[in-house]
């Protein structure tokens, strides 16, 4: 279980995965999750010859809190690994919550260190999401007040502690039919199960903020994008519907956006991980 010190005194987390010297790749875990969500792209890295390097993020796993954090403070983090491990050059894949912050780096890593960037059932800016009153209302105190969540993260890591079954069967109700077939692999719901208990390994707090970093302005536009940002994303993806990021995916100048027939929120990741990792090397 590496950490790296970095500049301002925080540790942070990471796992490789994959080809210890193949192309390097880093993968951006969701919310909540942690480093050990990179388990489940861990057999396409190994076939695409991808080293893939999955950091925590402030306040997940063994990454110090960060209480200050805005998305764009993550590249800056991304790069002290980077540059920790010799990468001249690399590519990002961000699932979910993990999104953004690739979508980040493409705004903020400077020169041309950036292989390709893959957002897999990304969540989005609020301002793309298609929300009814109480879905704006609750994403606005999300932003303001992330400690009125953390109750609700409290009883997922109980849950995921003490009570795994009922996680697994509380997702499978609640997520697309094309996710129900991957939560019921015995071998993905361990490494799922695993991450989750691993994102609360200090508390509520981290993922609580997480939240409200996604649900504040980013601090860029999908115009400031490039073509080298690629979307992937299951039609039946319950979480982030899909005609939300056909519009994202239409301001971002040259963005591809591949939409998977009967998949869901988490399949895209598990069924297509090779493909994805093979437009961001």
């Amino acid at each position: 279980m590496p950490t790296l010190s970095l500049s301002d005194g925080r540790r942070l987390g990471y796992e490789t995965f994959g080809a210890p010297d193949g192309d390097p790749v880093f993968f951006f875990h969701g919310l909540p999750g942690s480093r050990l969500d990179g388990e489940l792209l861990a057999d396409a890295a190994t076939s695409r010859d991808v080293t893939l390097v999955a950091p925590d993020r402030p306040g997940f796993g063994l990454s110090t809190f960060q209480p200050t954090r805005r998305l764009l403070d993550w590249p800056t983090d991304v790069t002290a690994v980077a540059d920790e491990l010799g990468f001249e050059r690399f590519g990002v894949v961000g699932l979910s919550g993990g999104g953004p912050h690739a979508a980040a780096c493409t705004h903020a890593v400077t020169g041309d260190r950036l292989t390709g960037v893959a957002l897999v059932d990304s969540a989005l800016p609020t301002s793309f999401a298609d929300r009814n009153v109480l879905g704006r209302t609750v994403f606005g105190v999300l932003a303001r007040f992330p400690t009125l969540v953390r109750p609700g993260f409290a009883l997922v890591a109980l849950q995921a502690k003490h009570r795994p079954e009922s996680l697994r069967n509380g997702m499978r109700r609640q997520m697309a039919t094309g996710d129900e077939s991957v939560l019921a692999d015995d071998a993905v719901w361990a490494s799922l199960l695993a991450s989750t208990r691993e994102a609360f390994r200090q508390g509520t707090r981290g993922p609580a903020h997480d939240g409200a970093v996604l649900s504040r302005p980013w601090g860029f536009g999908p115009a400031t994008l490039d073509g080298s940002v690629s979307l992937w994303h299951g039609a039946e993806d319950g979480s982030v519907p899909v005609a939300d990021v056909e519009r994202f995916a239409a301001a971002i100048p040259d963005a591809d956006l591949t939409v998977f027939d009967g998949e869901g929120h988490l399949s895209p990741l598990v069924r297509h991980g090779e493909t994805i990792l093979d437009a961001v090397v």
